[in-house]
């Protein structure tokens, strides 16, 4: 499970908070978010994967089979019909308000639904490559589709998608046996994480690029790891203002600065356990979030968040209440409002 998504782009009404036993998406207050108390957003709506909120400020979640968005009496309402009863992991918009769902798991594909017509049936769209298993999912200003298809490398699709997924770029699977997440960077070079060929640090590539300008034949670049690093994987990827990439995995976290030529580990001086690492955010105040895998590490705080400027330590966020029990298997999804309020999605 992996959520690939953007900063919100604004936000133009209030949410209200309601308190229920069995919470899936949470908000934490923006301020001291350290000693804030996660709170239950909206009405129960099962295990939820991913979370988006669209360019009018609205939010979005992502569960099995079924997209809802958040009203103004904070209910969720289900948008369209039709889909797979798979888990939802990505969440997209074009400009024209369309929205895009990708599936990882068994369901795969990716569906649109035009004009976010709450009546409209979900469409399948693109084919001509066999399972199609986004792990990641990105839409470019043209409006083209990039998919990090799992275990099958970058696909595309061009606008207006009645044609076929084509493999974007060459020699990625020499480099990465399985893709994750998805991301462009201000001047349009696109970023790929996933997990190595090699095993052994010196040679391992956890990222790779296609530099802008890029065609379907262009040669994905490896973005070297630092050989006294553990970065044996990433499983998400997140570039700020300035150029300077975010990376997460089981092993850690860690940033590329602009200019530079290998990854560095971000320390953590004391800090909450790293270990299970599953999804990265930034906030617009250079501070980096983590979603935590608690099925596999039950102890860890399901949210930490490390400001590179205060001590370099990760840091657990917010306490869950009886009445909005944190998540027990995945921290899955992290989003921020144009407040600075902090969204989580799990289960």
């Amino acid at each position: 499970m992996l959520k690939k998504s953007l900063l919100v782009l604004s936000s133009l009404f209030s949410l209200s908070i309601s308190s229920f036993s069995h919470a899936n998406v949470w908000q934490l207050p923006a301020g001291n978010q350290q000693n804030q108390t996660w709170l239950s957003l909206g009405n129960a709506i099962g295990p939820t994967y991913s979370l988006q909120f669209d360019s009018a400020g609205h939010l979005f979640a992502g569960t099995q089979g079924t997209l809802y968005e958040l009203n103004a009496q904070s209910q969720w309402v289900a948008k369209g019909s039709g889909l797979p009863n798979g888990d939802i992991d990505n969440i997209q918009f074009d400009s024209q308000g369309d929205i895009f769902v990708g599936f990882s798991n068994t369901a795969g594909g990716v569906y649109e639904l035009p004009n976010r017509n709450d009546q409209s049936q979900w469409e399948p769209i693109g084919g001509g490559i066999g399972t199609l298993s986004p792990d990641g999912l990105i839409i470019d200003k043209k409006g083209n589709l990039y998919v990090a298809n799992s275990l099958n490398g970058v696909a595309e699709l061009s606008s207006p998608y009645i044609s076929n997924w084509q493999p974007w770029g060459t020699g990625l699977s020499a480099q990465l046996n399985r893709v994750y997440s998805l991301q462009f960077d201000t001047q349009g070079n696109l970023y790929v994480s996933g997990f190595p060929v090699s095993q052994t640090p010196a040679t391992a590539v956890t990222i790779a690029k296609l530099p802008v300008g890029f065609t379907s034949s262009t040669a994905w670049i490896a973005q070297p790891v630092n050989p006294n690093n553990n970065a044996w994987q990433m499983t998400d990827i997140k570039i700020d203002s300035k150029g300077d990439i975010f990376a997460i995995g089981y092993a850690g976290a860690y940033e590329l600065p602009v200019g530079t030529k290998y990854w560095q580990g971000l320390s953590n001086n004391g800090g909450e356990s790293m270990n299970g690492a599953n999804y990265l955010q930034l906030d617009n105040q250079g501070n980096i979030y983590a979603g935590m895998n608690l099925s596999a590490y039950p102890w860890a705080c399901p949210v930490v968040k490390y400001t590179p400027l205060n001590g370099a330590a990760w840091l657990c966020m917010g306490n869950f209440s009886n009445q909005a029990p944190a998540p027990t298997q995945f921290a899955n999804d992290l989003q921020f409002d144009t407040q600075g309020n902090l969204y989580l999605s799990g289960y």
